[in-house]
């Protein structure tokens, strides 16, 4: 008389399995060595692509560097079928919150259109979430992602580097003021006009040392200490209890650079206030304009930030505090 309803809690249980395990297949372009490429449920702008790692490395603290050159690789060949349509815009976000598996967006900016209306759209989806598309629809643009990639086999391109007078990240003045450790490659400065909230104002920036222009101008080895820095800092303030971590950067005027040389922005927020707080100055700055610290502060906050992390991260970063 039991054995009848064991069947039926069999076959509920081995559907339901099932059922999630092709949900989860749903929207995958690509999966080769530890990176996904997909088409996300939920996109930030139409067009957008997902990376992710192996659900046993959730955390973005957690990626190795295989993970990140993986990472890089998968990113370039993204950028380079877009490039073929004429996308020669666009942003890589990523949220590390220690609960969400990470993942980067890649987002394009299409010349088309309003500039300031696009990069709103996408802050207000990135702020209060974005529409769902249907499976259907997610699987077809997921092959047809698919198709293209298979056309594609990324064996670089030429990086552009030079010394632009006008450019602050390479005036030697202006480096030294917002200085908080150099690398070998990569420095990482102090943003003069931190979006984010709260008394610490933890805004980072980290910039590549040559004129790198946007992101396919940046070596392995570029990118890779960027990341690796950019983990480091969020194992320090993760301990300090600041959960959330925003990182992105971007490429090209549409996509909201404003200045032609690749930076990386990291932002920390310790709760839910500062996370919501932050997001509306970044769309107070879109729609007015940067607010740059006052002087005084700015160097205070500089310094202070100089001599806390100057214990804390390991070589190869050299501490410049005494300067």
């Amino acid at each position: 008389m039991m054995i009848f309803p064991f069947r039926i809690l069999f076959f509920l249980l081995f559907f339901q399995t099932n059922l999630l395990l092709s949900i989860e297949k749903v929207g995958i372009a690509q999966q080769e060595g530890t990176v996904q490429i997909i088409i996300p449920q939920k996109p930030l702008a139409k067009g957008s692509v997902q990376i992710k790692q192996g659900i046993d490395q959730p955390y973005f603290s957690d990626w190795s560097d295989l993970n990140h050159r993986e990472t890089q690789k998968s990113i370039q060949r993204i950028i380079e079928i877009w490039e073929e349509s004429k996308i020669d815009d666009y942003l890589v976000y990523g949220k590390e919150d220690g609960v969400s598996q990470f993942s980067w967006e890649i987002v394009p900016y299409p010349k088309k259109g309003n500039r300031l209306w696009k990069q709103f759209k996408v802050l207000w989806n990135i702020t209060f979430g974005a529409s769902s598309i249907l499976p259907k629809e997610r699987e077809r643009q997921a092959e047809d992602l698919r198709q293209k990639l298979s056309q594609i086999s990324h064996i670089g391109q030429e990086t552009r580097s030079c010394f632009c007078a006008e450019d602050p990240f390479c005036n030697p003045t202006i480096i030294e003021r917002q200085l908080l450790f150099e690398g070998k490659e990569i420095n990482l400065l102090y943003s003069h006009a931190p979006i984010a909230s709260g008394k610490e104002k933890l805004h980072f920036l980290i910039a590549a040392k040559k004129h790198r222009i946007g992101f396919p101008d940046l070596t392995g080895s570029e990118y890779l200490e960027a990341m690796q820095l950019s983990q480091q800092l969020i194992d320090h303030y993760r301990e300090k209890g600041f959960e959330t971590t925003y990182l992105f950067h971007q490429t090209g005027q549409e996509a909201g650079q404003n200045i032609p040389h690749w930076i990386m922005h990291v932002v920390f927020a310790a709760t839910k206030t500062q996370e919501f707080l932050t997001k509306l100055t970044i769309l107070k700055n879109m729609l007015l304009g940067l607010s740059p610290m006052p002087e005084e502060e700015f160097l205070r906050r500089v310094k202070s930030l100089r001599e806390e992390l100057g214990e804390t991260l390991p070589t190869p970063f050299s501490n410049v505090a005494a300067k």
